[in-house]
């Protein structure tokens, strides 16, 4: 099922689907008839990664790209 998270949990929402998802998700998104339920077996890790111009000068893009490094 292609397309952001929360569009695939409406479309399990909908009826006859069924979706993996990050557990963070179950966490704010909500909708009719959806339960979540956990995976048995070892934890999956998985990465992120941020890309930015490399002398940006918005302060507050600025700021944000410090907290993350920090992280």
């Amino acid at each position: 099922m292609p397309g952001p998270l929360a569009a695939v949990v409406a479309c399990v929402s909908l009826g006859g689907n069924v979706a993996v998802v990050p557990r963070t998700l179950s966490d704010c998104v909500s909708f009719p008839g959806v339960v979540y339920k956990a995976l048995a077996g070892k934890l999956i890790v998985s990465e992120a990664a941020m890309v930015f111009r490399r002398h940006e000068r918005a302060p507050a893009v600025s700021a944000f790209i410090s907290y993350t490094k920090q992280l």
